[in-house]
């Protein structure tokens, strides 16, 4: 800044120009001077500024467009156009989540047709009841023995999915859900028949499973695949010897089937029904750990493969739509994304009767109200009546 008292004024004569005009006059002049070089001092960061901000515009603008075209491409890989994503999602914004206690509940019912194996109307060889927290992301379970006894029915539960398919095709949950519904006070909002081959390409999709084997058994009669049940009668064909050892093992999807399906070993302990929805459970375990595993590395070619699988198998029962409508919820309710699972053991509610009783090998709940079931289930899933 310039001191304009310390300026000389240059001698004049008063005769010319009065001393205290030309002193202000020269002043005037400086200011004029100071002002402009502030201007030019100025324009030169506006254009700097100008400049930065013009070509932040532009790096945004190409990244933009870049990132759209990853995006496309990544869009082209499931079979799907930007335009065709957004009426997804409008779509999904207007859908509300089918809810029991802030529950969606879902049956996933494992069919046991194998390979050599022909049945019309499967019976289930799995029922299992899951249950997603729409609040917490929490995620609880737990099996219905496939031989238990239903009295209404006089058959195994494993049947009433069959008996649903000959009484009317487009509803045969129909027994599965007044089963639920009637004796549990849970209500079914999806179900899914998941066969065994299913259960092995999504195993594998996911490179396989780690599951904690808690006990070593031997099972001699497990059924072999490929083999015409109808004709071939000669165990040694008939059936294949499989073994587990205690411990960490990593399972692709037909071993992993072999460790869930399992039920004929001398084991006093690994030879029942409890033990072998126990088993299907540490399988559920061991995916959902792969799950989060393989989501938090965004592994396109996993999640490719997982939703071709569900075009060709789930779509029907869950639409797109839907499946968003529940994502958009949980991020709403759960930012956080982390997904708990519990697991629980009914199998101290169901005792096994005489063989005389019903001629076959069944269970029974120890309580016919079914009172004592429906509690622990209900204080399981922390519902309150």
């Amino acid at each position: 800044m310039v001191d304009f008292q310390k300026i000389a004024i240059p001698p004049t004569s008063d005769k010319i120009l009065p001393r205290s005009v030309a002193r202000r006059i020269f002043q005037i002049m400086l200011v004029v001077y100071q002002i402009l070089i502030y201007y030019h001092t100025a324009m030169k960061w506006i254009s700097v500024i100008g400049k930065t901000v013009g070509y932040f515009c532009l790096g945004i603008g190409v990244l933009s467009l870049v990132a759209f075209f990853l995006f496309s491409r990544f869009l082209s890989r499931f079979d799907l156009h930007f335009s065709e994503l957004v009426a997804i999602y409008q779509s999904a914004k207007e859908l509300s989540v089918p809810q029991q206690n802030g529950r969606w509940n879902v049956l996933l019912l494992g069919v046991d047709t194998v390979e050599g194996k022909s049945q019309d109307f499967p019976l289930t060889d799995t029922i299992l009841f899951l249950s997603l927290h729409l609040d917490t992301g929490e995620i609880d379970a737990f099996s219905i023995p496939r031989d238990l006894w239903i009295v209404e029915y006089k058959t195994k539960i494993n049947a009433l999915y069959s008996y649903g398919n000959q009484k009317d095709p487009l509803k045969p949950f129909v027994y599965l859900e007044q089963f639920f519904d009637e004796k549990l006070d849970l209500r079914i909002h999806h179900v899914f028949v998941v066969d065994i081959r299913l259960v092995e390409e999504i195993i594998d999709a996911f490179g396989g499973v780690y599951v904690q084997v808690p006990r070593s058994f031997v099972d001699e009669l497990y059924p072999r695949s490929g083999v015409d049940v109808a004709v071939e009668t000669n165990p040694s064909v008939l059936y294949e010897t499989v073994s587990f050892v205690q411990g960490v093992e990593h399972m692709n999807g037909e071993r992993a089937v072999t460790y869930m399906r399992s039920r004929h070993s001398k084991d006093v302990v690994e030879g029942t029904d409890e033990a072998r929805s126990y088993r299907q459970r540490l399988v559920l375990i061991g995916l959902k750990e792969r799950m989060i595993e393989k989501f938090r590395l965004l592994d396109l070619d996993v999640l490719v493969n997982l939703y071709q699988l569900y075009l060709h198998r789930f779509e029907s029962e869950l639409s797109r739509e839907e499946i968003l409508a529940l994502l958009i919820h949980l991020r709403r309710a759960h930012p956080s994304g982390f997904i708990d699972f519990k697991s629980h053991d009914l199998s101290a509610y169901f005792v096994n009767p005489p063989l005389r009783k019903y001629n076959q090998w069944v269970y029974e709940v120890k309580d016919p109200s079914f009172q004592e079931l429906r509690l622990s289930v209900q204080d399981f899933l922390d519902v309150k009546e």
